[in-house]
């Protein structure tokens, strides 16, 4: 009752620092076509951080994401959003 799995409920839970992905249902084009190469890179990105890597290099990564398809995939959602919410 008191061991990690207690700390992290409380953290995630009752503290408020979880939040739900409201995003449901199939992929849309752009997560279709650009998720593969956004992952890759996020995963390299923050591998070289945790190494050690200048911090910059999350500026760098977010840049690169936004190029590579992150900003259409996130007005992808948005409308998606947008579409399913009141209903």
């Amino acid at each position: 009752e008191e061991g990690s799995f207690k700390v992290l409920h409380n953290y995630f839970y009752n503290d408020g620092n979880f939040v739900n992905d409201k995003f449901f249902g199939a992929p849309g084009k752009a997560m279709l076509e650009k998720m593969t190469i956004l992952q890759t890179n996020e995963k390299v990105a923050f591998t070289k951080i945790i190494a050690g890597a200048n911090i910059d290099e999350f500026d760098k990564y977010v840049s690169d994401w936004k190029k590579l398809g992150g900003d259409q995939i996130t007005n992808e959602v948005n409308e998606w959003y947008s579409s399913v919410k009141n209903k």
